[in-house]
């Protein structure tokens, strides 16, 4: 994938969804593309907060559920809506995984990386911390 845009897994069924994520990664990093304002412009997707606001009842993950099904994905990670007390947040059958931990002095300061490895997904932090198993399949 494009780095710092989306990416999804190529696979037949999913040739309207790759063409998607293609058009829009090209339109993100393109300033002469008509769309790239709107893309990272302040009601872009980059500053959304909608799904930080899902909960295990309500339409916001069916709209989470829908968006996943248009794609062919499993789960959906988000970054840029901090997350409170520093630690990665699974929302909606842990199908949506808010991965902001506010490593920026001005938030948490916690660092911290998502590792997705066999069905197994990770929060991986400095010692002392380690590993967090967030899920397994």
């Amino acid at each position: 994938g494009d780095e710092g845009g989306l990416q999804a897994r190529d696979g037949g069924d999913q040739g309207r969804a790759m063409r998607l994520v293609r058009s829009l990664n090209r339109a993100f990093h393109d300033p002469s593309h008509e769309a790239f304002g709107q893309l990272r412009g302040g009601g872009g997707p980059l500053w959304q907060r909608e799904y930080d606001r899902a909960s295990g009842a309500g339409g916001m993950c069916q709209k989470v559920e829908r968006v996943l099904a248009e794609f062919g994905a499993e789960q959906m990670v988000i970054g840029h809506n901090p997350q409170v007390g520093g630690r990665p947040v699974l929302k909606c059958g842990n199908r949506l995984i808010l991965v902001d931990v506010g490593m920026s002095r001005a938030y948490y300061g916690e660092l911290m990386a998502l590792e997705c490895e066999g069905g197994t997904m990770s929060a991986l932090y400095p010692a002392p911390l380690g590993r967090e198993v967030l899920f397994q399949r």
